[in-house]
Order: structure tokens, then C-alpha cells, then sequence
């Protein structure tokens, strides 16, 4: 049976992001998971020290022990002992026993070990902590310079959009103005010739007319000579 945990593992992130974000969630779970032991060692260790200083307070606070030689009379002087009430008598009862250097030894060995571990562990938690809190403020500055990024992206998408619009106006315009010049170079054309046509058919017609009046003036001049003769 597949976890969603496992199930979104096995998903690829969409972008790197979203990578980076699932990094970070898994990474969390993680230490949540070393938290418990963590804490377990610091538990022990403060134990270990508070052990530590009452043992110690017991034997400073403990009367000190009588040595072998002050617990065990002179037997061999008999004679000057004087028996009354006031007499100390020889007690079976053994001296209390002093602490056992060992134990203490090893105690304070078990001590300095924790403690090590857990300044160890302290250290190595402040670190990661820090860390996450670093990746986390720069995951937060990334997403909104991100978001920034994509407002941007957006207004000059629009920009881009309408200015390719008004390009497009443009060029239309342009191609109206153009096909508009072609056809009047074509209708100044057609009038050029029709121009050139005119002039050559008037100066055909006055250079016939010309002519006309010519033979007409050369037959009058002839019928004026002949009607004087």
C-alpha cells in the first residue's frame, strides 16, 4: 500500500520551486523525527548532573569517617583502662564506609560524556535550525522576487501584445497607402498618355489645318492673279 508521503516522493515536482519547497518539508519531518532523541539525551543528562550534585552536597555534608586506628582501641594497654559509666566502650558496629572512588569516577565520566553529547547535539540542532530558518527566508525572498518576476512578465506581455496591435495597424495603413500611391502612379499614368496622345492629335490637326489654309491662300492668290491678267 502506497503512503501519500511515498506517493508524492515518487511525483516530480512541476518546477524547481516546488522542488526546492518539498526539500525543505522533508528535511523538517526529519528533525522532528531526531527531536525525540534529542531530547531523550538531554533529559538523561540533566539527570546525570543533578545525581552529580547531590552526591556531592552528601559529601560535603557528611561527617567525615573515623579512621581504623581511632575505631579499634589499644587492647594491648589493658591496664590503664578505667571501666565506668563514662568509659567508652569497644562497639561491634562497623565505621560507615566511604563513597567508592570508582563510582564517583565513573559517574563523572557518564556526566562528561552526555554533557559532550548533548553540547554535540545542541550545537548540531542550533546549526540546522539556523539553517532551515535561512532557507526558509530565502525561499520566502525567492517567491516573492518570483512573484515580482511574474507581474513583470505579465505587464510586458500586455505591452508586447499591443504594441504588436498597433504594428499591425500600422503596416496595414502603410500597405493601404501604398496600394493607394500605385494606383494613382497608375491614373497619372493613363493621364500622361492620354496628355501626349492630346498634343500629338492637335499638333496633327494644326499642322493639317496649316496646310489647309495654305493651299487655300495659294488658290486665291492664283484666282487673283488670273482674274487681273
Amino acid at each position: 500500500m502506497t503512503t501519500p508521503a511515498s506517493a508524492s516522493s515518487k511525483a516530480p515536482p512541476r518546477d524547481p520551486l516546488e522542488q526546492y519547497l518539498r526539500s525543505l518539508e522533508i528535511r523538517d519531518r526529519r528533525e522532528k523525527k531526531h527531536e525525540k532523541y534529542i531530547n531523550i539525551i538531554t533529559d538523561y543528562a540533566d539527570k546525570a548532573a543533578a545525581r552529580e550534585n547531590e552526591h556531592r552536597s552528601a559529601e560535603r555534608d557528611a561527617p567525615k569517617a573515623a579512621t581504623p586506628e581511632d575505631a579499634i582501641p589499644d587492647t594491648k594497654n589493658r591496664s590503664n583502662w578505667r571501666y565506668s559509666r563514662s568509659s567508652p566502650v569497644p562497639s561491634s558496629a562497623p565505621a560507615p564506609a566511604p563513597a567508592d572512588p570508582a563510582h564517583i569516577t565513573q559517574l563523572r565520566a557518564d556526566l562528561a560524556s552526555s554533557n559532550k553529547i548533548r553540547s554535540e547535539q545542541a550545537i548540531e540542532l542550533k546549526l540546522v535550525q539556523e539553517e532551515r530558518n535561512t532557507l526558509k527566508t530565502t525561499t520566502s525572498t525567492q517567491a516573492r522576487r518570483i512573484e515580482e518576476l511574474e507581474k513583470k512578465t505579465k505587464t510586458l506581455e500586455r505591452r508586447v501584445k499591443d504594441t504588436t496591435e498597433e504594428l499591425k495597424g500600422q503596416r496595414q495603413l502603410a500597405e493601404q497607402a501604398q496600394d493607394e500611391m500605385m494606383v494613382m502612379q497608375m491614373e497619372v499614368n493613363a493621364k500622361d498618355k492620354d496628355l501626349k496622345k492630346a498634343e500629338a492629335d492637335v499638333q496633327m490637326l494644326t499642322s493639317r489645318w496649316m496646310q489647309e489654309k495654305g493651299e487655300d491662300a495659294r488658290r486665291m492668290n492664283e484666282a487673283v492673279e488670273k482674274a487681273q491678267k
